[in-house]
């Protein structure tokens, strides 16, 4: 084999190299544009995903606020409950010190009748 034979085998080869490599770049972009339906139809299907992903993130913020709105509400009462209860044992001391101060106006007066009595008592046995 002579060199003019290797040279012409050579740019055959590369010939040959750059039309299957045509082939296969043709191949490439009949399955990209066979398969562009399909894509677009993921893409469609993403971006459909998308706005449903947003609608429930914008739900769930409505209902973080809603529950905030709920718990400061929740909150609001206990604090009454609390004022309520600390008026309701306030009440109840009151009324214990004035139940205890009836009690010691009853024993004094218990007491004065029962001077009485014995003033009384003595008064009639002279």
């Amino acid at each position: 084999m002579d060199a003019e034979q290797a040279e012409l085998y050579w740019k055959w080869g590369v010939r040959a190299a750059i039309a299957l490599l045509l082939l296969l770049a043709n191949a490439l972009l009949l399955m990209v544009v066979v398969n562009a339906a399909d894509m677009f139809d993921t893409v469609d299907s993403i971006g459909e995903t998308s706005q449903s992903l947003k609608r429930t993130s914008e739900s769930l913020d409505l209902l973080a606020l809603e529950l905030a709105e709920d718990f400061e509400r929740v909150a609001t009462t206990v604090e009454r409950a609390g004022d309520d209860a600390n008026r309701a044992r306030e009440t109840l001391e009151r009324a214990g010190d004035d139940v205890t101060r009836a009690a010691d106006a009853l024993e004094r007066a218990a007491k004065d009748f029962g001077r009485i009595a014995d003033t009384l008592e003595a008064a009639f046995t002279r």
